[in-house]
């Protein structure tokens, strides 16, 4: 049997620079502010860094992504929140149609079968 794959947790900090960096901003340019960059973060992907790392560290834990992409886990969370079609989200991060399409729709299941795990339903 082969050993549990590394993990490699992400602070919010960490995501917020890869986050940035995947969206195509300089943001590491002098005078801009960590304001402004949360801001344009949560502007292109909808929550905070912490949101994500909880979320990208808690699809380790559970063993459900397999894969360990964070580029197109911001594919996924892009889209999700904006819900581009395929060929303007391929513009944005430089992919074909169909790795967008598949890489997407992979990591949305990912999110839903964590959903499915830490939210329960609670009869009235």
């Amino acid at each position: 049997m082969a050993p549990p794959p590394e993990r490699r947790s992400l602070g919010a900090m960490a995501v917020l620079n890869l986050g940035l960096r995947f969206m195509g901003a300089n943001d590491r340019e002098r005078g801009t502010t960590l304001t402004t960059r949360m801001t344009r973060f949560r502007t292109f992907y909808g929550a905070h860094p912490l949101v994500y790392s909880k979320i990208w560290d808690d699809l380790w834990l559970y063993q459900i992504d397999d894969e360990r992409k964070i580029g197109y886990f911001f594919l996924c969370l892009h889209f999700l929140k904006e819900y581009d079609k395929e060929s303007v989200l391929g513009i944005k991060f430089h992919r074909d149609e169909e790795t967008v399409r598949d890489w997407c729709w992979y990591y949305a299941e990912c999110i839903q079968m964590l959903k499915e795990i830490k939210v329960s339903q609670k009869e009235c």
